[in-house]
């Protein structure tokens, strides 16, 4: 039974976290993704199955539903840098602390890029959809 004070078996537990955490946040991010392009799709083409769109339908989709999925994956993986942010503090050992130093940094830096790039896209598919009016 290790001794209560010792720190390695808190470092093992940490990268053990680090690692499992890193693989299923880029996973889930990456299907996510996927699904808020795919509503964007949605949006642009006017299309579903085949089936054709209202206007409507289409802003209906872009406000309630692609904004909302975005909003939650920004979030989420902003709460996973942070989270990523507080166990490389905590940690004892200098290499999971640099690699829980790096998982938040890609985190962040990822919450970063869709700060700049969601806005951009959401004006996007505003425009097309205004275009989309009938005069």
């Amino acid at each position: 039974m290790p001794d209560p004070t010792d720190t390695r078996m808190y470092d093992l537990i940490a990268l053990i976290t680090i690692l499992g955490a890193m693989l299923i946040s880029t996973t889930v991010h990456s299907l996510l993704a996927k699904v808020a392009n795919n509503y964007r799709d949605d949006i642009l083409l006017g299309v579903k199955n085949g089936i054709p769109l209202s206007l409507k339908h289409r802003w209906d989709i872009l406000t309630g539903d692609w904004v909302s999925l975005w909003t939650i994956i920004f979030g989420t993986v902003a709460f996973v840098g942070f989270i990523f942010l507080k166990l490389a503090r905590l940690s004892e050992d200098e290499h999971v602390r640099l690699l829980g130093y790096f998982a938040a940094g890609t985190h962040l830096w990822g919450v970063v890029l869709m700060a700049v790039f969601i806005p951009m896209e959401a004006v996007t598919l505003v425009k097309h959809l205004r275009a989309q009016r009938p005069r």
